[in-house]
């Protein structure tokens, strides 16, 4: 067998071993204004465009989430920073930029973890590191920021990007003079693994 046969083999084999190695994914979708868009893309995986209800931030947030489970497991954010103020994931209009500049923030990357495990462990690491958890007794909170932070760079997780491809914005006459009322988009899935 010749060598770069066997090495793309190898590769083969050794990708249907190991959960981490997962095959890029990419679709097309669109959603209207106040409408959710949802797509199982793994087993028991959900790409969501989750709409925004309150009408002085309408838009959408890119969530992944298990398929079954509480709602409220989203399992992005514990893996895409900044963990306070604005974020690739929103797509709604908030922190000062309008829906024009929104839609101009193109493409959007983001990333995810793929199980409750993983996504125990980061939430574990993101809330000592952003303080909501103290530091247990006799440790000083730089040591378990810096345990922490380590321990959150190590958990595997799949890179995404969300490009909008066409969209349209609308008058409002909530608090929000323009809103996104339709957008066309791209999403690519697990890019890279890490």
């Amino acid at each position: 067998m010749r060598p770069f046969i066997l090495a793309a083999f190898m590769v083969s084999i050794l990708s249907a071993q190991d959960p981490r190695i997962v095959s890029p994914i990419k679709f097309t979708g669109e959603v209207a204004r106040g409408r959710d868009f949802e797509r199982e893309f793994q087993p028991g995986l959900l790409f969501r465009l989750r709409a925004e209800k309150d009408p002085a931030s309408p838009g959408w947030e890119i969530q992944v989430s298990p398929k079954s489970g509480p709602q409220t497991t989203e399992y992005s954010w514990v893996v895409t920073p900044p963990y306070h103020f604005f974020n690739p994931r929103y797509l709604f209009v908030s922190y000062g930029f309008s829906a024009r500049e929104i839609v101009a923030m193109n493409p959007r990357a983001f990333s995810f973890v793929r199980n409750p495990f993983d996504f125990d462990r980061a939430r574990t690491d993101v809330d000592f590191m952003l303080g909501y958890t103290p530091p247990p007794p006799g440790e000083s909170a730089l040591s378990v920021l810096d345990r922490a932070s380590a321990d959150l760079a190590k958990i595997p997780y799949c890179s995404g990007i969300v490009r909008i491809l066409d969209h349209r914005l609308a008058a409002n006459d909530g608090p929000v003079k323009e809103v996104i009322d339709w957008i066309k988009f791209e999403v690519e899935l697990c890019r890279k693994d890490r």
